[in-house]
């Protein structure tokens, strides 16, 4: 009996074998048992596989000749996914300020980012990769801040050099903190490419973000 882990890329990860040689007794015919190591468990990723491989020999020999293979086991993993980003000590988590429309600022021990004024408005554009995270729902929250004039917000996914527009809409003016929450399905590509999301702003007044939050959920929870 064989353990492997297949990672996303194809790799094989870590290898656990149980049984090898092992004589099957009148004990192990209600079943045998072998743990999987947890540290082992513990590290795949989203999307990798575990295949579970057993093959008996009924002659003694392990040879690929004497030996007879069950249908292979192939367990999918699927793990809880959550990416929050604060911009703390300007650590940006990944986003990109795309064309340097934007910058990170610390306010009051407080981080956030915060648009430019460029070409008569204020704008703010943040730009992140998200591999293997395709065919699968997803929520997006973040903080955001307007205290004036007309402000408009898009969301925008890359694959492929195609984009899709999932929102474009005007925010609120607020000059507090308020909270925005957006949900929607992240198509499978057609090639191995991650998916980019882009966070853009622009308004005729100065634009804030932060706690960029994007988290797996179920397809039942984006209806």
């Amino acid at each position: 009996m064989t353990y492997t882990e297949i990672k996303t890329d194809g790799s094989t990860g870590f290898v656990e074998e149980a049984y090898k040689g092992r004589e099957v007794t009148t004990e192990d015919l209600g079943g045998i048992k072998h743990p999987i190591p947890l540290a082992g468990l513990q590290e795949m990723k989203e999307g990798s596989t575990l295949e579970v491989e057993v093959k008996v020999s009924f002659s003694g020999e392990l040879d690929e000749v004497n030996t007879t293979a069950f249908p292979k086991l192939v367990c999918r993993v699927h793990t809880e996914y959550e990416d929050l980003t604060t911009f703390t000590d300007f650590n940006t988590n990944g986003w990109q300020i795309y064309n340097s429309w934007g910058s990170i600022i610390k306010e009051s021990d407080e981080y956030y980012a915060r648009s430019i004024y460029i070409g008569g408005f204020h704008k703010l554009f943040l730009r992140k990769s998200y591999p293997n995270l395709k065919g699968q729902a997803f929520e997006l929250s973040l903080d955001y801040r307007c205290a004036g004039g007309k402000s408009t917000f898009w969301l925008t996914f890359y694959n492929e050099k195609t984009s899709s527009s999932v929102v474009n809409l005007r925010f609120p003016v607020v000059a507090t903190w308020v909270n925005i929450t957006m949900r929607f399905f992240l198509e499978i590509p057609m090639s191995d490419l991650p998916h980019e999301i882009e966070i853009a702003s622009e308004s005729t007044y100065l634009v804030e973000m932060d706690n960029i939050r994007l988290k797996k959920i179920s397809c039942k929870a984006t209806q």
